[in-house]
């Protein structure tokens, strides 16, 4: 009667001594899913105390975590995001449920300083079951022992594809990775699974100048100069949607670098006007334009229309409210202007729109659904400011060009419009601007306001004649200045004015040297302020 007894209280013994009979407590680290439900995880068995979420070194070289019942993922673009800090070298294996069964992923993370946030992209309907971290021996000679992995956290959340630096880290997606040579410039490289359907467009936050942008299977980009952060490059200007590869010279860290779906962004996206340039016509012909904003100064709107018809539909009427000799500050109704020509391409300041659509407003004027659609943007982008009924300027410009022109005349009119907007928004530019204008003799007003009443503007606007002459001066390099004058600007009025192409000329031949030093001062003027130059107001070039 006593021997069970005795081997009862021994058994209860061994159990205290050992914890064996004990159950295996969670690990420090859970699941967090995707509706923020944290989930448990358990070790496979216990670990030597103080080491519990430690691979390799002092613990153990192997570990799978199990989670009670299986996390299914939902979302289309969800990731697997694992937080640990690893010196040497590391596997991670995912399962499914089932015993036996073969794992999902097998993969080794990557190593870096610190922390670091490693996503691992998981298609919708996958079933997370346990998880295996395995320590690997961290060189050829090496044991795996001598690697340590320390788990933090796991968790889905949103689909990443890139590189970002963090304060105590960095955070990292499946096929990036970062490079650092020996003079200390780094090269970024990322893998994404967006195709051409899905327009990517990668985004990068560095200083570094240079900064060179590739995309496999396109053309590669210089970044010389501009903002340090939010660089946007849709990948279609490169010609190509493989995986990007981004090198920064120099010293500046690139910060950040991701590829994501244009969908996902804001809108309008500010770009380069190079860029602009560069993207081909969208897919869908139906669309009458796209909307960007210029990334030199995001409160200028770039409007480009598939054509000049459709440029016609929101602008037209504008054209001839704002600039138009003879119709400055009216309405006129589609009847008057239907057969009169507006613009290839257009710039106004908020000043200007809110004067027109106040006054449509006021008048009760019936604007076609394309002037109520873009008086809907004005108000959206704060560059109109409705009270009321009644509109006033907010903060900003636009500017437009259609696919319909050239190539060539697609670049030469950008640049012209690029012109006004920074007329409208640098006072600095805009003082320079007047003051060349009022400094003019009289041979050069002579010609510039038969030129100006030519082209159907109003010479009788001093802001606008001075406004015109800054942008004509600075389209085209110095250079070049005087072959434009002479072979297009020249060339129209003689054949507008047979009868007086003598005396034009000869005015002209006298204000040469005058238009050549206000051509040079305002292309100095842009290089020192924003490294742009006369015929380029961009910063971004395609090799």
């Amino acid at each position: 009667m006593i021997r069970p007894a005795i081997r009862a209280s021994g058994a209860l013994l061994l159990c205290a001594l050992t914890a064996s009979c004990a159950p295996i407590p969670p690990a420090p680290f859970a699941l967090r899913g995707e509706d923020g439900a944290v989930h448990p995880l358990t070790p496979d068995s216990r670990f030597p105390e103080g080491l519990e979420g430690t691979i390799g070194g002092d613990g153990r070289t192997s570990a799978r975590y199990a989670l009670k019942d299986p996390v299914r993922v939902r979302g289309a673009r969800t990731a697997l995001e694992i937080r640990y800090e690893l010196a040497g070298a590391a596997r991670l294996e995912i399962f499914p449920e089932g015993r036996g069964a073969p794992p999902l992923v097998s993969s080794e993370l990557p190593v870096g300083a610190g922390r670091i946030r490693w996503l691992l992209p998981l298609p919708a309907g996958t079933e997370l079951s346990s998880f295996r971290f395995t320590a690997l021996p961290a060189g050829p000679e090496s044991k795996a022992a001598a690697s340590t992995l320390r788990i933090e956290a796991l968790a889905l959340v949103p689909a990443f594809f890139g590189f970002e630096s963090l304060p105590e880290g960095a955070r990292f997606s499946r096929g990036s990775s970062l490079a650092r040579s020996a003079s200390g410039s780094e090269t970024v490289r990322i893998e994404h699974p967006f195709g051409p359907g899905e327009d990517p467009v990668i985004r990068i936050d560095s200083a570094a100048r240079p900064l060179r942008i590739r995309a496999e299977g396109g053309r590669s980009a210089v970044l010389d100069a501009g903002r340090p952060d939010g660089v946007f490059l849709p990948l279609s200007a490169l010609g190509g949607s493989g995986a990007v590869t981004v090198e920064a010279s120099g010293t500046e860290p690139i910060r950040a670098a991701s590829v994501l779906p244009s969908r996902d962004l804001p809108g309008p996206l500010p770009l380069d006007l190079a860029v602009v340039l560069a993207l081909p016509p969208p897919a869908d012909s139906r669309f009458p334009y796209q909307l960007y904003r210029w990334s030199a100064f995001p409160e200028c709107l770039v409007f480009d229309f598939r054509d000049y018809a459709a440029q016609d539909t929101y602008l037209k009427r504008l054209a001839f409210f704002v600039e138009k000799e003879g119709f400055r500050g009216r309405l006129a109704p589609d009847s008057e202007i239907a057969r009169l020509h507006g613009w290839n391409a257009h710039d106004y300041r908020s000043e200007d729109l809110a004067a027109f659509f106040d006054k449509a407003g006021r008048t009760a004027f019936p604007l076609s659904p394309e002037e109520v659609e873009l008086r809907g943007i004005l108000e959206r982008e704060g560059i109109l400011v409705r009270e009321g009924n009644r509109f006033k300027p907010g903060t900003g410009v636009i500017i437009s060009i259609s696919r319909e022109s050239t190539t060539y005349l697609r670049d030469l009119f950008l640049t012209h419009e690029a012109a006004h907007a920074l007329f409208f928004l640098d006072d600095a530019y805009r003082n320079l601007a007047r003051s060349l204008w009022t400094a003019q003799g009289p041979e050069e007003r002579r010609f510039w306001n038969v030129f100006l009443s030519n082209r159907d503007y109003d010479p009788s606007d001093a802001y606008l004649s001075y406004n015109e002459l800054q942008a004509y001066l600075v389209q085209q390099i110095p250079s070049r200045l005087e072959s434009w004058l002479k072979d297009v600007a020249y060339a129209r009025l003689a054949k507008s004015y047979p009868d007086r192409a003598a005396a034009i000329l000869a005015d002209l031949e006298a204000a040469l040297p005058g238009f050549k030093a206000k051509a040079e001062a305002l292309d100095a003027y842009l290089r020192k302020t924003y490294g742009f130059r006369g015929g380029s107001f961009r910063r971004l070039r395609f090799e």
